[in-house]
């Protein structure tokens, strides 16, 4: 009587694995995120007749087919404005987007850009190159006080607009402002920074900024915020007297179920984040899949065994 080897066994269950792992995990991704095309923005950034892509711009933007959207030039009196054609989702988003901010000026420089999820879109204006009294959420990339702080500058500040408040220019937001964290966003070490932005509606908004390869830092978490519906996402930005190149590389936009949102709350602070409990359930599955297919492929070795030893006692 041939028995089955472990060989054997061992194939069998790295093949089951391998099944059971794929089919998973796909699951798993399909479940918790799903990637916002229409919200998302990367070169060439227009089609083949040079129309832009989902996206409408505005003012004095500039595109670089190969690198970037120029939204202000390095020179005085410039504003310009980018917004997607499709709405945020309602309940639950995450926004990572690449930028840099630049210029000759070495004391002087501004003015900053913008991050926008608003209903009013495509009207350029004086606040970072779009327009006041907005309805929605702003978050402000300052690099020029327009007043005296305890606290230093370039900055990163929010707002929530009710379509009725205006922005506090003079204080630079500060008046209005949700939450702000100082980050060394122009000109940074590795040429270019990145923002993160993730909105669980009715929990919190969170703003996480990498100006530093592959380091992640807090900026600041609203709580227990809910944002108006009907929101179109939207980036600008301006300069006066004094300028500076404000350009966007590329952008993410992703959904995603709120228990995934929940666990990237205060990240480890790693490159590209990933869903905490995603990974955490991806190793305990493996395992537990491994111990099964091993005690399934030990049973079945167990019972060729005991089978063929009563077939040896009859002869």
């Amino acid at each position: 009587m041939h028995l089955p080897s472990f060989a054997s066994c061992a194939t069998l269950a790295v093949g089951l694995l391998s099944v059971f792992s794929a089919v998973g995990l796909t699951n798993a991704a399909d479940k918790k995120i799903r990637e916002l095309k229409a919200l998302s923005l990367e070169p060439p950034y227009v089609d083949e007749g040079f129309r832009p892509l989902h996206w409408d711009y505005g003012g004095d933007v500039v595109i670089d087919t190969y690198s970037h959207v120029r939204l202000a030039s390095d020179a005085s009196s410039r504003q310009g404005h980018i917004w997607s054609n499709s709405m945020l989702p309602t309940d639950t988003w995450k926004v990572e987007f690449e930028f840099k901010i630049h210029g000759k000026g070495s004391y002087l420089y501004g003015d900053g850009l913008a991050f926008w999820a608003a209903k009013e879109r495509s009207t350029g204006g004086p606040v970072f190159g779009n327009r006041d009294y907005f309805t929605g959420l702003g978050i402000f990339f300052d690099t020029y006080a327009n007043s005296k702080h305890t606290y230093s500058f370039p900055i990163i500040t929010a707002m929530v607009g009710d379509g009725r408040t205006p922005y506090d220019a003079a204080g630079d937001g500060e008046k209005n402002s949700k939450g702000r964290c100082h980050a060394m966003i122009r000109n940074t070490r590795k040429e270019s920074a990145r923002a993160m932005v993730t909105y669980l509606k009715g929990k919190f908004l969170e703003v996480r900024v990498m100006t530093e390869k592959d380091k992640w830092v807090d900026c600041f978490t609203v709580n227990d915020i809910t944002l108006p519906s009907g929101l179109y996402l939207g980036f600008s930005a301006h300069t006066g007297e004094i300028s500076d190149n404000h350009d966007l590389l590329w952008v993410k936009s992703e959904t995603m179920d709120s228990k995934s949102a929940e666990s990237m709350r205060h990240g480890s602070g790693a490159a590209q984040p990933t869903f905490a409990g995603q990974a955490t359930g991806s190793v305990l599955g493996f395992w537990f899949k491994l111990m099964v297919v091993g005690a399934i492929c030990g049973m079945v070795f167990m019972g060729y065994r005991a089978y063929a030893a009563k077939q040896n006692e009859k002869f």
